[in-house]
């Protein structure tokens, strides 16, 4: 026979720190406040862009609702977004602002009030497990939604999958819930719905997967839910198709430019195109191990299994994929690898008698998936992506003296645009030094790789931080250079 060998007392101390969870979540609000440290002080001490998209599709556009000047990118020129949630996320600016100078304040703000929604994944991993499966799944699958590198990166930022997957997940559970009374409450069941709506609506690409957990949810009782969860949704589309008709002219034209431009104009296309089985190779190099432990564990909580593939299924048939456009996928492969890894070391003990007691169980597995999350996590290329003009961008929204910014071989997306700068001056756009002299007197600032050689008389430099530079001359700025203007730079190629 072969034995666990674990020190009793050590078996037994560990063991009283889980007990607790049998009878009350109090550990769950430790695990919560424990992501909550992760992924704030991911944003602070590692700035860095995940994607464009995350600053010039949401956030620059609240900045342009709250401070009446942005970039406009191609998409709002052409009504292409809802203003939904830029206009959230301008209120968020406006109330937060006031936490930090510059754009700092409001930059807090806005990843405390994302990380704070990011945060309802793991709580649904530990309720979801905690009432079908039990205590243990529980901890470990909240344990892996709270800490796993990818989710931690993740949750401060602004994207409109990364929202509406923090939102499909609890409203998963919200709908599964049986209620003690009869007839049950109409109101839960609308508020399910106004969610269900809320998701379809931030990502259209979400509806097979929405229209799968609405009928899921509705089964259960098709004459006491169809109404109230049918209601919820259309009363949140049709909110949305009016602030279209507000903002631009026509109910649900975004949805209709969005179709005609990406989908029969193959706009997005032009960022390239992946094969159809990108998506499955690429949870395998996000997850490594666990995308093994998910499938072998999809039997024990099959709902999960049909909505990831619900997910999953209409992005196969897009030629332009990025693996940020299935979030939800990702804390679905997490909570079902939990699953399978404790139903895994059960199975083990069973065979062998190793006498593992729920604590050793769990510390085993949490100890595995920190492993690997950090092994993954050093081949993660994006923790510093753009650090260095975001930085610069930073120190600038306090320069008061600040008239005029120039770009010069600084890629315009990764800046943070005017909310990272927050100054209300004109930002130039050169490809070289030679184009910048000849409208020099319209800037007194200039970001320019560290490696470059300022030829432009009269700028000295300021500093440096992670390979991009400041440079800065005496003056003010007189008008002129409007072509290399930031908005007429990207309207004269179509960005």
């Amino acid at each position: 026979m072969i034995c666990w060998v674990v020190p009793s007392d050590f078996q037994m101390n560990f063991s009283r720190l889980i007990t607790p969870l049998k009878h009350a979540s109090c550990y769950l609000w430790i695990l919560l406040g424990v992501a909550l440290v992760l992924r704030l002080g991911t944003f602070i001490f590692f700035p860095s862009i995940y994607w464009p998209d995350e600053i010039f599709q949401t956030q620059e556009a609240g900045h342009r609702l709250a401070y009446g000047y942005g970039v406009v990118p191609w998409e709002y020129r052409l009504g292409l977004r809802s203003w939904v949630l830029p206009a959230f996320i301008a209120v968020i600016m406006k109330f937060t602002s006031w936490i930090g100078s510059g754009s700092s304040g409001y930059l807090l703000g806005i990843a405390l009030c994302f990380s704070l929604l990011s945060l309802a994944v793991a709580w649904f991993a530990f309720v979801w497990c905690r009432d079908y499966l039990g205590v243990e799944y529980a901890f470990l699958a909240a344990f892996m939604t709270a800490t796993w590198f990818e989710l931690v990166h993740f949750g401060p930022r602004a994207l409109n999958e990364f929202v509406a997957g923090n939102i499909l997940l609890p409203t998963v559970y919200l709908g599964s819930l049986k209620s003690e009374q009869q007839p049950e409450s109409k109101w839960r069941l609308f508020a399910v719905g106004l969610l269900l709506g809320l998701v379809v609506c931030l990502r259209i690409q979400f509806g097979p997967a929405v229209l799968l957990t609405g009928l899921w949810i509705m089964s259960r009782d098709w004459k006491g839910r169809f109404a109230p969860v049918s209601l919820g949704i259309i009363l949140m589309v049709l909110i949305f198709g009016a602030v279209d008709a507000l903002t631009w002219s026509w109910p649900f034209y975004s949805y209709y430019a969005f179709f005609t431009e990406n989908i029969l104009h193959h706009r997005a296309a032009g960022f390239g195109v992946l094969p159809w089985y990108y998506f499955i190779s690429a949870l395998f190099f996000h997850t490594g191990p666990l995308l093994i432990f998910a499938v072998l564990a999809v039997r024990r909580s099959p709902i999960l299994g049909w909505i990831a593939l619900a997910v999953l299924f209409p992005h196969l048939l897009i030629g332009h994929k990025e693996f940020r456009f299935i979030y939800p996928v990702l804390p679905i492969v997490l909570i079902l690898a939990a699953i399978g890894i404790i139903d895994f070391l059960r199975f083990l003990d069973q065979k062998m008698a190793l006498r593992m007691t729920s604590a050793v169980r769990i510390l085993i597995a949490a100890g595995f998936v920190t492993v690997c999350s950090l092994t993954l996590a050093s081949q993660f290329p994006r923790w510093d992506k753009a650090r260095g003009p975001l930085q610069a961008f930073s120190r600038l929204s306090n320069d008061q003296q600040a008239c005029g910014v120039a770009l010069v071989t600084v890629p315009w997306a990764n800046t943070g645009g005017y909310t990272y700068l927050h100054r209300h001056i004109p930002i130039f756009v050169f490809g070289n030094f030679t184009d910048a002299q000849s409208v020099s007197r319209s800037f007194n600032r200039i970001v320019a790789p560290e490696a470059s050689v300022m030829p432009l008389q009269g700028f000295s430099l300021t500093n440096c931080q992670n390979g991009e530079c400041v440079y800065q001359r005496g003056g003010d700025c007189e008008a002129g250079g409007f072509g290399f203007e930031i908005n007429e730079y990207l309207k004269s190629r179509g960005e």
